[in-house]
């Protein structure tokens, strides 16, 4: 049986100490003492993403969808709606983060059905960009493709 007082005592030293956050050391190296000593059956203050005291959300992934249509009408990935018949090209979507992809959007102004969306690009990092125009034309880096 593992005698918990060591860890309970460095828990507390590093709590008041340095703070609740350096405390949560203490608690992966007491489970991984009690799973050495076959004792698996103990609750955990570390969540699935190894958060301390924390839901098990922070290492989610999570997915969002973000739509354009129409004169253009747009579906943003934080689910806001909106219409937007300004006639120009801009940034649709981007990782902020790792800078992994972009989506810019061209809108421009059809004599007989106002302005519409022309053409969508996404750039992904390492890869390229890939162009699409409504009409179904398709450029990868610059090359038509069928």
């Amino acid at each position: 049986v593992v005698d918990p007082e060591w860890f309970y005592s460095a828990c507390v030293q590093d709590a008041c100490s340095f703070g609740v956050a350096r405390a949560c050391s203490t608690f992966p190296a007491y489970e991984a003492k009690c799973r050495e000593q076959g004792v698996f059956e103990i609750g955990s203050v570390l969540d699935v993403c190894g958060v301390c005291f924390g839901d098990g959300l922070s290492c989610r992934e999570e997915y969002a969808t973000a739509m354009v249509w129409g004169d253009p009408h747009y579906l943003t990935l934080d689910r806001l709606s909106f219409d937007f018949s300004g006639e120009c090209d801009y940034l649709f979507a981007k990782d902020c983060v790792g800078g992994e992809f972009e989506v810019q959007v061209r809108n421009r102004n059809t004599t007989d059905q106002g302005v519409r969306t022309q053409a969508v690009a996404v750039r992904f990092a390492g890869v390229g960009v890939v162009e699409m125009y409504n009409d179904g034309t398709v450029l990868v880096d610059g090359v038509l493709r069928t």
